[in-house]
């Protein structure tokens, strides 16, 4: 019997494959980021994502070596930007 990849077979057998959630756990959403995924999740690039972090339109903070920004304000900085693209056209 080859057990080298049994591990695989009961974590997700088990539910805990990355796209799986087990019906009886609780579902928690994801309050902060790194830069790199709120540019993936956002749709923007990581240039401009991280370009809106050093210019301050975009908060983040430090939690030891790691920054990160929160999804909230993720979701707030895309409706400015919605904003500002619509007060635009709109001239």
């Amino acid at each position: 019997m080859n057990r080298s990849h049994s591990w695989k077979k009961n974590a997700f057998a088990a539910g805990a494959g990355m796209d799986e959630t087990p019906a009886d756990s609780p579902v928690h959403p994801v309050l902060a980021v790194a830069p790199a995924e709120g540019a993936r999740i956002s749709g923007v690039g990581r240039t401009k994502f991280y370009q809106a972090i050093s210019s301050g339109d975009l908060k983040s903070f430090k939690f030891g070596s790691r920054r990160l920004v929160r999804v909230a304000e993720i979701e707030a900085w895309l409706k400015r930007l919605e904003a500002a693209a619509s007060g635009e056209t709109e001239r």
